[in-house]
């Protein structure tokens, strides 16, 4: 999956149901299949390991809007860009 693959597929939930509602911070990550962490509940070290692992993680903010979670700026840039078109 490349990023902008990724931009598709974490827009959705964000935008319609499940991250709708939720007024704190959650991620959004891609291992297999996209998946919505709500960051309202104490996890296990194993699941920022298991994050840590994922090709791409974003945090979504209350009011929708999106940041990659990389060190490479222009990959955020672009995942920026592209999260802006998709919305």
């Amino acid at each position: 999956m490349n990023l902008r693959e990724f931009v598709k597929t974490a827009v959705l939930p964000c935008a319609v149901g499940r991250g709708a509602a939720y007024e704190v911070v959650c991620l959004i990550e891609y291992d297999v299949v996209p998946y919505l962490w709500v960051l309202d509940v104490p996890y296990e070290r194993a699941v920022f390991v298991h994050l840590a692992n994922s090709p791409f993680v974003a945090a979504v903010y209350p009011d929708r809007s999106a940041q990659l979670l990389s060190r490479d700026e222009d990959e955020c840039l672009l995942f920026a860009t592209l999260w802006e078109l998709e919305r």
